[in-house]
């Protein structure tokens, strides 16, 4: 398989190794372990909005709904609070 080819050659280090691992393992319906790889990477490289969502897509994949939507509120909360520019989540004001 030509991806897992490409996984051989990342360094075994590598958080971009973890993060593939994770999209390969996800892609054959193995979740569980799709969600350590993610939550590996991110033990290396800190909070990251897109393996959070990874990791609460693993969940949602077992239709375990809670912890799913327990990460995209923190994904939400984060994006509300490191970035009020983007004035996401305000209410419009004037009518």
């Amino acid at each position: 398989q030509l991806a897992r080819s490409f996984l051989d050659q990342c360094s075994p280090e590598a958080e971009e190794r973890q993060v593939f691992e994770g999209a390969l393992l996800w892609k054959e319906k193995r979740f569980a372990d799709a969600m350590s790889k993610f939550a590996e990477a991110m033990n290396t490289a800190g909070y990251q909005s897109d393996l959070a969502y990874n990791i609460a897509l693993c969940y949602y994949s077992q239709k375990q709904y809670g912890p799913s939507l327990k990460h995209i509120a923190e994904i939400i909360e984060r994006g509300v609070r490191d970035h009020p520019e983007l004035s996401v989540g305000a209410l419009s004001e004037g009518g």
